[in-house]
């Protein structure tokens, strides 16, 4: 369950796809396309995974995260109710566009009342699940803008795991009701009843 591919074997697994693909008859979209195949291993890796003793998971597969975008366009198109005078509007500093423009990732929330963000990325850790940044949370929000309906949550705070060294504020999300909007959160409230660590799996 924790194996991680390499490149070089999803390549070998591509090109064996496309030759049971073409042996079969088979078209790009039918169920031996090597993409869908990809994908069914993606999602049956993500939906093999256990949640926490005491504790919740929800996956969301191939969110699309704009790594190059405008700090202040990625946040409010995020949290279009984030007030100007937030702190998180000051931060883009630290989160440089990467130059890998737009990027799909499978992300997991997890949710474990009491634990730290310590505990949290140990868990990943364990089925190759690694630290997520504050523009992978404005990409949840971007995707997802009734996340808490569907979690049952409101008011609902996803926060990311990059705690801003300067502060020790953890950026996040926050959805209530119909509004969201992006913050900045204590990391010492992680594993608060009303909060969700995001974790990422990146292919």
């Amino acid at each position: 369950m924790s194996y991680k591919w390499t490149a070089e074997e999803l390549r070998v697994f591509t090109r064996m796809a496309r030759k049971v693909e073409r042996s079969a008859g088979g078209r790009r979209g039918s169920q031996f396309d090597p993409g869908i195949l990809l994908r069914k291993l993606r999602e049956g890796f993500l939906e093999s995974i256990p949640p926490p003793d005491g504790g919740r998971i929800h996956i969301l597969p191939s969110i699309l995260v704009r790594e190059d975008e405008d700090w202040q366009d990625a946040l409010v198109a995020a949290g279009p109710q984030t007030p100007d005078n937030y702190g998180i509007r000051q931060i883009g500093h630290l989160y440089q566009a990467s130059g890998r423009g737009d990027v799909r990732k499978d992300f997991v929330l997890v949710r474990r009342p009491g634990w730290t963000l310590h505990q949290f990325l140990a868990w990943g850790k364990i089925y190759c699940l690694r630290g997520t940044t504050a523009r992978d949370v404005f990409a949840v929000g971007r995707e997802k803008p009734t996340l808490n309906q569907v979690l049952q949550t409101d008011p609902l705070w996803v926060h990311c795991s990059d705690v801003n060294i300067f502060s020790l504020d953890l950026p996040g999300m926050l959805w209530a009701g119909a509004r969201r909007k992006a913050e900045c959160g204590l990391a010492l409230d992680v594993g608060c009843a009303n909060g969700w660590c995001l974790l990422c799996r990146e292919w």
